[in-house]
């Protein structure tokens, strides 16, 4: 296994002619020398395994990936797959116990060379989710910042709309993991809604909140209506020569959750002074430092439950501020 997986061929040939050692010994997480190979991008020693008529090239590793699977880690991943499948007639779709399929993996690695493959080969797998959190592959390379794969995938009529079992869409993705050019560029080809909620009624701006995602904070909030301005550009929509003219981006900074939190609840209820600071800087209205959430509880009852002095002291001097 070990000469497999650092690609020395000369070597493993030796083991395997000279001493007849078994090529379908496994690891102790299940994985051949023909997993191994495939993990690491050995096409060479891919290519002598899979010619041998003793090899099990359809083997499983304990969680149940294939050779498919271990091939969408690496950087040379293309010709294996291509191999694997053309020639040996290995199963695209096949997924793994976790649910994850090979495009799973070619997605999560940023191989798009795999991606296209993979997907011209079997279009249905575009919207194949993953079964343990739901994840489609566009919601991965979302997730993972392979920005090259979502431009792909979005090329070839993805679902834009696509959640996964938590509800969570493309935006609230990046907004947790704090991948910004991502988001910026859904943001800047419409490709995504700010203002979408999950299953706990979060829109992007909560989840970065809860995240602890500062500059991803930042770059939300510049996309912001002001929440004393919302009634007052509904109206002024009307008068436009183009409804169009009011951006659809903008994000509602006093937007609630199924608790009644807005975002600064949350960063109230984190004591994070530099959050706090940042979302009240982009408030007009006192009245958004008075919201109650539905146990009756405005931002400033919760930064005082918690005992942060220094955020419950960058409240208090924006709501003074606010009212002069």
């Amino acid at each position: 296994n070990l000469a497999a997986y650092k690609g020395a061929l000369k070597f493993l040939k030796q083991l395997i002619n000279e001493y007849q050692c078994d090529v379908n010994t496994s690891s102790a997480t299940g994985s051949t020398s023909l997993h191994l190979a495939c993990e690491r991008g050995h096409f060479s020693v891919v290519l002598y395994l899979t010619s041998l008529p003793q090899c099990n090239i359809s083997a499983t590793t304990l969680n149940g990936s294939t050779a498919l699977h271990k091939a969408c880690m690496c950087s040379e991943s293309f010709p294996i797959i291509k191999h694997l499948v053309e020639n040996h007639q290995l199963d695209l779709c096949a997924v793994n116990d976790d649910g994850i399929a090979p495009i799973h993996m070619a997605c999560r690695n940023g191989r798009l060379d795999s991606v296209k493959y993979i997907i011209e080969h079997s279009p249905s797998l575009l919207e194949l989710p993953e079964s343990v959190h739901g994840h489609t592959p566009f919601l991965i390379s979302v997730m993972y910042n392979q920005l090259e794969v979502v431009q792909y995938l979005i090329g070839k009529n993805c679902n834009l709309s696509a959640s996964d079992n938590k509800g969570s869409m493309s935006a609230h993705i990046s907004a947790n993991n704090g991948r910004l050019n991502t988001l910026e560029y859904l943001v800047d080809n419409n490709y995504c809604d700010l203002n979408t909620t999950n299953h706990q009624g979060h829109t992007p701006l909560h989840v970065a909140v809860l995240a602890n995602r500062f500059r991803m904070i930042e770059y939300l909030l510049n996309k912001t209506i002001p929440s004393v301005a919302v009634d007052w550009l509904c109206g002024v929509k009307y008068s436009l020569d183009s409804p169009q003219d009011l951006h659809t981006t903008n994000l509602h900074i006093s937007a609630q959750d199924k608790d009644g939190n807005t975002p600064l609840h949350l960063a109230c209820q984190k004591g994070k002074k530099k959050i706090v600071s940042l979302l009240v800087k982009f408030c007009h209205s006192s009245s958004y430092f008075l919201i109650p959430n539905k146990k009756g509880e405005t931002p400033l009852h919760l930064v005082a439950a918690v005992g942060s002095n220094d955020a419950a002291e960058a409240l208090l001097l924006s709501v003074n501020g606010s009212l002069r």
